[in-house]
């Protein structure tokens, strides 16, 4: 209801759909992919990268770095800003928690066999898939 959507999508293939609530949300294309940025109050906080060979990036100049795998590749990039980040192991994959000032604001979690789903109570999700395969959900608060 008050969340926008954005699709991704490579030669006309979706390959992500991501919904946020009260967080601003720019589409800027580029010729193997797309970029988005997404603020927060006006503040960029993240970008977010796709390329046509199913690697997600997300950077930011001055943060830290999480490297996901998916069966020892690599697939996504992670980079935050001024964000603290704790990362916890499960059997069939990994739980990423990111907060603000030491307060939770998404839960990111990925499987080498697909989609783990991760409630958060006040947040959005975004679906990430490649070549139509669901797996990445990730949920954000409206912080």
């Amino acid at each position: 209801s008050d969340g926008s959507v954005t699709v991704v999508s490579f030669s006309g293939v979706p390959v992500a759909v991501v919904s946020f609530t009260s967080i601003g949300v720019a589409v800027v294309p580029f010729s193997d992919g797309s970029v988005i940025v997404v603020s927060f109050s006006g503040v960029p906080v993240a970008v977010v990268s796709f390329t046509s060979i199913s690697v997600a990036v997300v950077s930011l100049s001055d943060g830290s770095v999480i490297v996901v795998s998916f069966s020892g590749v690599p697939v996504a990039v992670v980079s935050f800003t001024s964000i603290g980040v704790a990362v916890v192991s499960f059997s069939d994959g990994s739980v990423t928690v990111v907060s603000f000032s030491g307060v939770p604001v998404a839960v990111v979690s990925f499987t080498s066999i697909g989609v783990a789903v991760v409630p958060f109570s006040d947040g959005s999700v975004i679906v990430v898939s490649f070549s139509g395969v669901p797996v990445a959900v990730v949920s954000f608060t409206s912080i």
